[in-house]
């Protein structure tokens, strides 16, 4: 399960500041994150090995 930007601030994984930055893009990174979870389920890492 994806979370929010506002979700990660609460659970102190990321600074207020630079989610009040990435809220114009935060669709976009959603989307970003969606791709790369349906990537590794394929079987397609998009990480080196």
């Amino acid at each position: 399960m994806a979370l929010t930007l506002p979700e990660l601030v609460e659970r102190g994984l990321m600074d207020a500041g630079w989610a009040d930055v990435l809220a114009p893009v935060a669709d976009d990174i959603a989307r970003m994150g969606e791709w790369l979870r349906a990537e590794v389920a394929a079987g397609r890492p998009y990480l080196p090995a």
